[in-house]
């Protein structure tokens, strides 16, 4: 059998153990998956012999089939069991217990032994298929994920220190990071071993911090003769500030 089992994000990276219903079939109990009535037994099947299968003449050749009596069973149930109707089988709903890793990703699959369908062959497995939410302040790259922060040009060029978010304390966690001076659009600091938990195993991976620069759309009459001057002292030649009655007549 297979289900499909959604996770968050969190969820994902640290682990959880989660509820999960499931309809199969399993053996009829008062037949003991026989189909046959309590008290009868299933009979051999006459036509085939109890083989399961037919051998008949088609021209020159000799062709084996499925027994249209008993269907390729080997056995006819002339008195089925009420409760399954003959089948063997019965339709049983019952929660599992899921426990999913630390680290899983999108499209794993987890293989539960012998809770699938059950037969008068055993049990067959059920396979879980997961599905991870994503989350806005990081990308998953493996077990390394990554995060993007913005600071203003100031900090930028000066330096300084800015809060990011971790994976810690179920993704809700924080730390501060220190910005260097001269800092650059799309430079990285990467925090070893900060990363998504490696599955069966103690390590993580890193978690990468990628900076954006912002640079404001406007200012104030201050911040702009504060930057004009900065702009002289660098040497770069910007555009004048018209005033009002500045514009050229044409």
């Amino acid at each position: 059998l297979r289900i499909d089992l959604e996770l968050s994000f969190a969820e994902a990276v640290w682990g959880v153990s989660k509820e999960v219903k499931v309809t199969r079939d399993v053996a009829c109990g008062p037949c003991n998956a026989t189909g046959a009535k309590p008290g009868s037994k299933p009979e051999q099947c006459k036509a085939c012999q109890g083989k399961g299968q037919v051998v008949h003449a088609q021209g020159f050749f000799m062709v084996q089939t499925t027994c249209p009596q008993c269907r390729g069973s080997g056995k006819l149930i002339k008195d089925p069991c009420e409760e399954c109707r003959g089948r063997g089988q019965v339709s049983e709903t019952s929660t599992l217990q899921v426990t999913v890793p630390a680290g899983v990703d999108e499209g794993q699959t987890l293989r539960l032994a012998g809770k699938g369908e059950v037969s008068q062959g055993g049990a067959g497995h059920l396979y879980v298929v997961l599905h991870v939410q994503g989350d806005e302040r990081f990308r998953r790259d493996g077990e390394d994920v990554i995060s993007e922060v913005t600071i203003n040009f100031a900090k930028a060029a000066l330096g300084g220190e800015i809060e990011i978010h971790t994976l810690e304390e179920g993704v809700t966690g924080s730390t501060t990071i220190e910005v260097k001076p001269g800092t650059q659009p799309g430079d990285v600091i990467v925090r070893r071993g900060e990363g998504i938990p490696k599955i069966g195993e103690q390590s993580r991976g890193d978690h990468a911090v990628v900076f954006k620069v912002e640079i404001p759309k406007k200012l104030t009459s201050k911040q702009e003769e504060l930057m004009r001057q900065l702009a002289d002292e660098l040497g770069e030649n910007v555009k004048e500030k018209r005033g009002l009655f500045g514009r050229k007549k044409s």
